[in-house]
């Protein structure tokens, strides 16, 4: 496989797509199709210039719950916060998610 990078200053979403504010928005993966349901928070003064912050739930599965403790934090800084949401329907079990749904667990 190649050396592949996303260029996130060119991603619409982190410009004027997603008004600032706390959200939630639906992304199909390109390569299992299936949606991803994503939570967010976009402070005021976030420049599309800056990276987003990757958020990742554990094991009860609350993605709002961890973008929520990112809210101050976010309006302070500039932040765009995203916390997707892996559902038990599209990464089943532990080893679904850890694993990222690409290895089976051994029993």
């Amino acid at each position: 496989m190649g050396d592949e990078s996303i260029n996130y200053e060119d991603c619409d979403l982190l410009d004027g797509v997603l008004a600032p504010g706390v959200g939630q928005f639906t992304f199909r993966s390109p390569t299992t199709f299936k949606d991803i349901q994503v939570f967010y928070i976009k402070g005021s003064t976030y420049k599309k210039e800056d990276p987003p912050v990757m958020v990742f739930h554990g094991v009860f599965r609350n993605p709002d719950v961890y973008r929520d403790s990112w809210v101050k934090l976010a309006e302070e800084h500039g932040l765009f916060v995203v916390a997707p949401l892996f559902s038990e329907e599209h990464f089943p079990g532990a080893a679904g998610y850890n694993l990222g749904n690409i290895c089976q667990a051994e029993d």
